[in-house]
């Protein structure tokens, strides 16, 4: 459909000519309600060829012969959404500057331009605009903006995606809660809702994350019913039961590849890297629906912050993965060589731990390079500091394309510089990172900033592990997680017993024993050894000393 082009801003653009249409017209009422409903639909990926798209973008053509001028505002807007839909964004800013032209500081309008700012890949100017509604949004005048716009759902909603692409999450989540009180039948709203919970749920401990997994499904529930088929909420949904283990690998790849085959016309960058996040949580990284596969089939289109975040994370995740299962290889080859030979395996504790069942037809054993699938073979062959190196770069493009303020991108390549002894850099970053309001976020930072500590000021790291333990209960941690945490709390504390003494010590022996670390009772046991009242060990009963002996000295044996 040919459009006459918009005039430049503050003055009066031609309308389009109205196009004859036999259908059936809409009342003025159930006009405003059908416009309500689709803007930030281009966010969650509608496509700009299909049918539907193009019967919304002449409804909101008629509709603008239908109002004055001065109340045009959310017929440019909606116009602004939908060539923006089509990647014309030339004609969408120009839509957005005549709303600015009828009310300069139109939240939806600036929110609008952030969005097309992100998908032009200009993360600085998107920025500014984030920036200007956080300042309006906070200012006296905010309240008066809300009483005159009939949009303010849809403004919350967008709002609540430009700091959910910032990696503000909990503000995202406040955000699209308060745009549901506005409207709550706002479809963008429960699904920007639900991606947000999911977003969060990442790293919260067992029952918080079931509950935002319930509460996420039953807002794309609430979508599918009235958009049945809807793309974006079907992904999600996918999601969510290939986390619950809904199904298996076998079957989650035949709905994926199902996705794929019937959208091949309209598949985005967007859909690859909703993909792609399926995959992760199942640490399915490899083959051609892989994630890393996946991911880069994403940049191909579109390079986001996004996708260059998650491609790094798959490379890390996924060379642990293959280490571990290596090592297991291994082992299990050892386990049989010594059973050939007829050797006493009790004689042999560090070969025969964890030993696992013979593989079944068709398991990996042992990572190959050469059946890895494209793209997935560069890290294999690498030692650990060339991998942190590679997976170095996928953060650093994503911070940048985030004009670095996604802290959870930051928390990401901070971590990666300390394990590459970037000391001074990662502390800066993993600083950052802690300024976040998500309670994930800041344990990981602080559990970093404490293992790469180099103990320069005692106080400061005490403090470090301290807050770490003050947030431990309200997320979840793998075994190797927390032995690596608790290995760093185990040596604090066995140095303030031989430079401190016993008192001072008491606390961190304390917190190791509360969290069963392993190790525990060797400093209990020299804990006893000097104290008068005796701490009981990690199995509640107190360790028989027999002779009290300087334990200070003991343990600077131990040490060295």
């Amino acid at each position: 459909m040919q459009l006459t082009k918009p005039s430049s801003r503050g003055t009066q653009p031609t309308l389009p000519p109205v196009i004859k249409q036999e259908k059936q017209q809409y009342s003025c009422d159930e006009l405003q309600q059908f416009i309500r409903f689709f803007p930030s639909h281009f966010t969650l990926g509608l496509p700009g060829s299909s049918l539907r798209f193009r019967h919304i973008l002449d409804e909101v053509i008629l509709a603008l012969h239908a109002v004055p001028t001065k109340y045009r505002m959310p017929q440019y807007n909606l116009l602004g959404y939908l060539y923006a839909c089509q990647g014309n964004y030339n004609y969408a800013f120009r839509y957005f500057h005549e709303v600015s032209a009828l009310q300069e500081n139109n939240i939806i309008s600036i929110a609008n331009q952030a969005h097309c700012y992100l998908r032009q890949d200009h993360p600085d100017k998107a920025h500014e605009c984030l920036q200007k509604l956080i300042n309006l949004t906070s200012s006296a005048d905010f309240l008066q903006i809300t009483k005159e716009s009939s949009y303010m759902s849809e403004a919350k909603t967008n709002l609540g995606y430009a700091y959910h692409v910032f990696g503000l999450n909990n503000a995202a989540k406040r955000m699209y809660e308060s745009a549901l009180k506005y409207n709550n039948t706002n479809l963008n709203a429960n699904l920007g809702l639900a991606a947000t919970l999911l977003t969060i749920s990442y790293h919260e401990n067992r029952s918080r994350r079931e509950f935002y997994l319930k509460v996420a499904s039953n807002l794309i529930s609430i979508v599918l019913t009235n958009e049945p088929g809807f793309l974006p909420a079907t992904i999600m949904l996918l999601r969510i039961k290939a986390e619950n283990k809904a199904f298996t690998d076998s079957h989650l790849d035949s709905h994926i590849t199902s996705i794929l085959k019937m959208n091949e016309s309209s598949l985005n960058a967007k859909i690859y890297r909703d993909l792609a996040s399926i995959k992760m949580a199942r640490n399915d990284f490899v083959n051609d629906l892989g994630a890393i596969n996946l991911l880069q089939q994403s940049l191909e289109l579109t390079p986001t912050a996004e996708a260059f975040h998650l491609l790094g994370k798959a490379y890390y995740l996924k060379w642990y993965k293959d280490q571990k299962k290596k090592r297991k290889y291994v082992k299990r080859s050892l386990t049989l060589a010594i059973k050939t030979a007829g050797m006493d395996l009790g004689t042999l504790p560090d070969l025969t731990e964890e030993i696992e069942t013979e593989p079944t037809q068709g398991e990996e054993t042992v990572a190959n390079p050469d059946t890895t699938g494209p793209g997935c073979l560069t890290t294999n062959t690498m030692g650990e500091p060339e991998m942190l190196m590679f997976v170095r770069t996928h953060f650093e493009n994503a911070a940048k394309k985030s004009y670095n303020s996604n802290l959870e991108t930051l928390l990401e390549l901070g971590i990666v510089c300390g394990k590459l002894e970037e000391y001074q850099r990662s502390k800066e970053l993993l600083k950052r990172a802690i300024t976040s309001e998500d309670t994930s976020i800041q344990e990981r930072g602080y559990r970093y900033l404490a293992i790469f500590d180099q103990r320069t000021d005692l106080r400061i790291t005490e403090s470090y592990f301290r807050e770490v333990i003050s947030r431990q209960h309200f997320v979840k941690l793998t075994d190797n997680e927390k032995d690596e945490f608790w290995e760093k709390v185990f040596a604090h504390a066995e140095a303030i017993l031989v430079e401190k003494g016993h008192q001072k010590a008491f606390p961190w022996i304390r917190d190791l024993v509360d969290a069963s670390y392993q190790r525990a009772d060797l400093l209990v046991e020299l804990y006893n050894k000097e104290a008068s009242q005796p701490m009981s060990g990690l199995n509640g009963e107190v360790p028989v000393v027999t002779k009290k002996i300087n334990s200070r000295k003991q343990s600077k044996s131990r040490m060295m």
